[in-house]
């Protein structure tokens, strides 16, 4: 009796998938550790046929690298697929699929000619097309995430009294319903306010505050997230930053392997105390001005450069989440063939002529902004952007 067992831990829960056939049934077990989850469910197929290739494809969307068995069930299976293959001509294009290394103008160009009609496979919303992605070194200097966020509207740079006012207005107003701790008084608010500006400026030589911004595409208008992140320089050249924390990624649902963000950086002794009185000023205050977006906690960390800052400010809050590049058609490759079809050659393109390639997914709340980068012979950043909608 087939069986595979699949062990996870996304940083903050570790829980384990085992994942049972037998005969027509394939049972799936997800036992958490460190939160309550114990979840049962089987699935009856009509054939031993079905209840393998249900048994794979489960498999398949938890571990991409996994490979099939090769016993007799299998070998029917594969056999299945290949007839299924020849249902479909492979497109064709004025262009050479299989060229690799293309300049970067000349992979833009074709990526372009791919992409009309393509959407991200299992979204639960259309209307969101793929859209070529470029950066070019040359003007516009090393790829790096604050540019990529900045470039695309989800960060604006402001002013640091604009964000106090914001602060000030969004402690006594929007916290209203959060019931984790008393609110803090105008008075409270104001002092910790000072205590916030006071202490920054005594420790750092250079302060930047930025709002990052969650979005719909088709509704530009209206913000899904909005909130503060504060980076500054310390004295000393470390740099620190603070970041409130916005939910979770529990709605994402991903192919492929989440990135760890971090550095070998070791924050001097000053630095670590900083952080800890900037722990203790901002408890209380509400960085955020969309209702009901943090949770009144906050994530502060410390880096060798502010772009570095940011990422881990936002990788550490969820808000971007890097990824090894899964191709889009991997799972439509043994579910929809058709699908498949009209998706492989975007898979195609990226892969033989990116290295580095990542996915970068930004967002929060169900939608989520994907971006699939990655590096030109050149250096240039090339890739693919889209939106999905996953619950």
């Amino acid at each position: 009796m087939p069986s595979y067992t699949l062990k996870f831990d996304d940083g903050k829960y570790d829980y384990i998938m085992t994942i049972t056939l037998a005969d027509c049934t394939v049972s799936i077990i997800t036992d958490g550790v460190g939160f309550n989850a114990h979840t049962f469910e089987t699935h009856e197929l009509a054939t031993e046929t079905e209840a393998l290739e249900f048994y794979e494809t489960t498999i398949r969307r938890e571990n991409p690298s996994y490979q099939r068995t090769t016993d007799s069930l299998s070998t029917e299976v594969e056999e299945e697929e290949k007839e299924g293959e020849e249902e479909f001509e492979p497109l064709t294009f004025d262009f050479d699929l299989n060229e690799q290394n293309l300049a970067t103008d000349e992979l833009v160009n074709r990526l372009a000619g791919v992409l009309p009609g393509l959407e991200i496979y299992e979204s639960e919303s259309s209307g969101y097309p793929f859209k070529t992605f470029v950066w070019k070194v040359e003007d516009q200097g090393e790829f790096t995430i604050d540019k990529l966020l900045l470039a695309e509207g989800f960060m604006q740079s402001i002013a640091w009294d604009t964000f106090l006012a914001d602060v000030i207005t969004n402690s006594s107003n929007l916290t209203s319903n959060l019931a984790l701790e008393p609110n803090l008084n105008p008075e409270e608010i104001a002092h910790k306010c000072q205590m916030l500006e006071t202490t920054l400026r005594m420790h750092c030589k250079n302060i930047a505050v930025y709002k990052i911004m969650h979005f719909d595409p088709l509704l530009p208008g209206e913000k899904i997230d909005e909130f503060h992140i504060i980076v500054g320089e310390t004295h000393d050249e470390n740099w620190v930053g603070i970041a409130p924390q916005i939910g979770s990624i529990e709605d994402i649902r991903t192919d492929t392997e989440r990135l760890p963000i971090s550095t070998d950086f070791t924050p001097l002794s000053s630095t670590q105390t900083l952080i800890n009185t900037l722990q203790t000023i901002v408890n209380g205050l509400e960085f955020a001005t969309t209702p009901n977006t943090t949770n009144r906690e906050f994530y502060l960390t410390s880096a060798n450069s502010q772009e570095q800052t940011i990422y881990q400010l936002l990788d550490a809050i969820d808000f971007v989440i890097t990824c090894n590049f899964a191709p889009f058609g991997s799972v439509a490759e043994y579910e929809d063939r058709e699908f498949f079809r009209y998706i492989h050659p975007l898979d195609q393109l990226l892969q033989l002529n990116l290295t580095n390639l990542r996915e970068y997914v930004i967002g929060s709340y169900s939608l989520y902004h994907l971006y699939s980068i990655g590096n030109t012979n050149s250096g240039d950043a090339v890739g693919v952007s889209t939106v999905a909608v996953w619950s």
